[in-house]
């Protein structure tokens, strides 16, 4: 029975022996800390338990440490990081390859003449790769081979004024060169 009052007053921080009292009772603040120590064993399975199932699932022995359980995370959470750099690389390099392919795709419609360069600078540009293969595998030739597009007019050429714009130009204190210019603006920004 000493043995076990010993080891008693040791798990609840008692510095000499407890002295029982005649009734064999042991004094109040060895009840009370009795106590606390009963209410805090539930957590303590608790802990004990989930520390178990760390074990278990790390792959550790039975005996291993808190500390080593830490340790083993610590060393699964570098790797999961290492892991969401690597995948966001290789999710950037999948990117850079797939866009490679479709401007290799693009080029090679526009040589067959089966887009035009309206189609490849839009549609094409952001098709899927699978897509604008099976498009070029079966459209038919739409700009003919060896031809030369037409030279691009004179910037005077390309916009030019009716009588009516220039009389209402002349109307308001405007030359047509001014009203040429403006015109060359709106067809810039749309």
């Amino acid at each position: 029975m000493k043995n076990l009052l010993a080891i008693i007053g040791a798990m609840i921080g008692a510095q000499d022996t407890i002295a029982l009292d005649a009734d064999g009772n042991p004094p109040e603040d060895t009840k009370s800390a009795l106590q606390d120590l009963a209410d805090a064993l539930p957590g303590f399975r608790a802990a004990h338990d989930t520390l178990g199932k760390l074990r278990d699932a790390l792959s550790l022995d039975a005996e291993a440490e808190p500390e080593t359980i830490l340790g083993t995370i610590a060393g699964l959470v570098a790797k999961g990081e290492q892991h969401d750099q690597l995948k966001t690389q290789v999710d950037t390099l999948v990117a850079e390859a797939e866009s490679r392919k479709r401007a290799d795709i693009i080029a090679g419609g526009l040589k067959a003449g089966k887009l035009t360069k309206a189609q490849a600078d839009g549609w094409a540009a952001s098709a899927d790769v699978a897509v604008l293969t099976a498009f070029l595998e079966t459209a038919p030739v739409v700009v003919p081979q060896g031809s030369t597009p037409p030279p691009p007019r004179d910037a005077d050429d390309a916009i030019a004024l009716s009588d009516t714009a220039k009389e209402v130009a002349r109307h308001f204190g405007h030359t047509e060169e001014q009203i040429r210019e403006f015109k060359q603006k709106q067809q810039a920004a749309s």
